[in-house]
């Protein structure tokens, strides 16, 4: 890629203007400013960071000279991404800060506009990254009903075929190959075990099945003893015990190694509807049928580890959903999972689908109006990208995305 080049051009007001009215169709027009041809061209110094962002999300710091001091939306400074205006967040004479479009591509144009100058500062080439990509690997008529990722950030999904399932493998480099195949036709959840078998969750079965290291047919590795254990989802912990829950049937904690499973925890009366094991405690996102009026009837507890053969505390609350005024959401799993840092991610109904909840109970969305309804599965993979998993009536909408966070989850036991 060829380094980034500053330039001068001189344009006259009446085309600044057009291309920002082509750019911006839906907008309002832009009052015209005075233009002054003796004021100074603005000069762009440097750029950070110098060559590329994830859009809308990265703040770009622009220093230079000759910017505009003034603040307000006719005289103040403008930024352009080829013909796209970028937020300004700050701006002085001298520097400016600004997110970028949602756009994407990597011979990009950065432009300064500083009124009254009639000049413009460029600079070039610039690449935005998708901070929201769609994985294209999957035809809208694909049913994706369960996503993991591995130690190698290869995406593996179970998608619907006929009344059996098809698990395929995602590459980074986006190269879709067959990876195994299970006998039903959906599953609820999947994840990596140490060693590299993967679980792959048939849901409200009380089978647990996996897949041998490499792929192949996805085989019984236990039945829990009842046929009321009807298990959906899970998740491991450093000991290689995987947490197991479902509908109104407690947890299990199964032995990767023995497959010895026993019933630990107090959650008989939890509808439980996804389960991440964080820094020593196993967390569910759950509704509450049971008679202990310090429960609210939905939200997030959490048990302490209490032993390596997964033994659990009592449950305490996290989060109470009935406070919030958001509705959770509405198909059997409300997904859970955190950051590396400790805050929760929650998928829900609504306009914006991801919900962050911090240490403080204080919470706020994940890129609001960027991310769509509804989040099946949300799922981080090893850098700072987090997988969603979305239904929608819509073809255009439903599949899977990548989503640049800007932050590490947490660590996926399984996987190590």
């Amino acid at each position: 890629m060829s380094i980034p080049k500053i330039k001068f051009k001189i344009f006259s007001i009446i085309l600044i203007l057009a291309f920002s009215f082509i750019s911006c169709e839906e907008e309002a027009p832009l009052e015209v400013y005075t233009d002054d041809p003796g004021a100074p061209s603005p000069k762009i110094n440097s750029i950070t960071p110098s060559d590329s962002v994830y859009s809308f999300v990265t703040q770009i710091r622009i220093t230079g000279e000759n910017f505009s001091s003034s603040t307000d939306a006719v005289n103040g400074n403008r930024v352009y991404f080829d013909n796209q205006p970028g937020t300004i967040i700050s701006a002085t004479s001298t520097e400016i800060v600004v997110l970028s479009p949602d756009i994407s591509g990597d011979s990009l144009k950065l432009k300064v506009v500083a009124p009254p100058a009639i000049p413009i500062a460029e600079y070039y080439p610039y690449e935005i990254f998708a901070s929201v990509d769609k994985i294209e690997q999957f035809n809208p008529l694909e049913s994706v009903t369960a996503i993991e990722l591995d130690p190698e950030a290869n995406l593996f999904a179970f998608v619907t075929d006929s009344l059996r399932g098809r698990i395929y493998k995602v590459t980074p480099g986006g190269v879709k190959t067959e990876y195994g195949t299970a006998p039903f036709p959906s599953a609820s959840d999947m994840k990596f075990a140490p060693g590299g078998y993967l679980y792959v969750q048939q849901s409200g079965s009380r089978n647990i099945h996996r897949i041998a290291p490499g792929g192949g047919a996805a085989q019984v590795f236990i039945s829990l003893p009842n046929n009321n254990d009807r298990m959906r989802y899970y998740d491991f912990d450093e000991n290689q015990n995987l947490f197991a829950s479902g509908i109104r049937t407690g947890i299990f904690a199964i032995s990767h190694q023995s497959g010895n499973a026993v019933k630990v925890g107090s959650y008989a009366n939890h509808d439980i509807k996804s389960i991440r094991v964080y820094n020593g405690f196993v967390y569910v996102a759950a509704t509450y049928n049971g008679t202990n009026t310090s429960f609210p009837p939905e939200g997030v507890w959490r048990s302490q580890i209490l032993s390596a053969n997964g033994d659990l505390g009592n449950p305490e609350v996290v989060f109470d959903w009935s406070v919030t005024g958001f509705k959770a959401g509405s198909l059997a799993g409300i997904p859970i999972t955190f950051s590396s840092a400790g805050d929760m991610f929650i998928g829900i109904d609504g306009d914006n689908s991801i919900l962050i909840v911090h240490s403080d109970k204080t919470y706020e969305y994940l890129y609001p109006g960027f991310i769509n309804p509804t989040s099946q599965q949300i799922v981080w993979g090893n850098g700072k990208f987090l997988y969603q998993n979305r239904v929608s009536s819509d073809v255009s909408i439903r599949g899977v995305y990548k989503i640049y966070t800007d932050r590490f989850g947490a660590p996926y036991y399984g996987r190590q």
